[in-house]
């Protein structure tokens, strides 16, 4: 059995770097969730509440909803994450 290298804390710069585009990733999937969830509303708003799919879009909306609650969590996760290696660097 092989051992693992040990691994090195990041330096702040590539930790910066890499919760930048975690960021920039996070939000871009948020834009994607936006873009669906207005078009779940507007195809409801066209075929009406009565339509046999009304029961799906409005299933999609709730599910398009907890995704974007989750990216929320995992944005502001990796801002405590950043934020707590700077400030462990420091001291």
């Amino acid at each position: 059995m092989t051992q693992e290298p040990a691994r090195l804390p990041l330096p702040n710069a590539e930790l910066d770097r890499l919760s930048a585009l975690a960021m920039a990733a996070g939000k871009d999937f948020n834009d994607e969730l936006t873009l669906i969830l207005n078009r779940a509303a507007i195809s409801l708003d066209l075929i009406g509440p009565d339509h046999p799919a009304a029961p799906d879009l409005v299933e999609l909306q709730g599910s398009v909803i907890r995704c974007a609650e989750i990216t929320r969590c995992l944005m502001l996760l990796t801002l405590r994450a950043r934020d707590s290696m700077h400030y462990a660097t420091l001291q």
